[in-house]
């Protein structure tokens, strides 16, 4: 699934959110917790950024409309793209990644 499905099932008008920056930064995301929901209009819980077709946008949500968010973002993932994800929240977290396997063979 990607944003714009996201925010189809949100009911969410991409029209109606605020312009974001391409990396979320912390510094940038904190001032925005608290601000209304955009799909219901609660006190925002958390926020993250979308990419659409036009830009990026700022997608606020409150507590159910975050856990909604993730529930239908992981319902529509491949699976098997772990490393990906941890590749990509990395990059957002501004870290370098390193991964290491290790077991014992069977």
């Amino acid at each position: 699934m990607d944003d714009a499905d996201l925010l189809l099932r949100l009911r969410v008008d991409p029209a109606d959110l605020d312009p974001a920056p391409e990396r979320l930064r912390p510094a940038d995301a904190e001032h925005r917790i608290g601000l209304p929901c955009a799909s219901c209009g609660l006190p925002g819980y958390a926020t993250r950024i979308v990419r659409l077709a036009d830009g990026c946008r700022w997608l606020d949500t409150c507590r159910d409309h975050m856990i909604a968010s993730a529930t239908f973002q992981a319902a529509n993932r491949p699976r098997g793209d772990i490393l990906t994800d941890l590749r990509e929240a990395a990059a957002d977290a501004g870290v370098a990644l390193t991964v290491v396997i290790y077991g014992e063979a069977g």
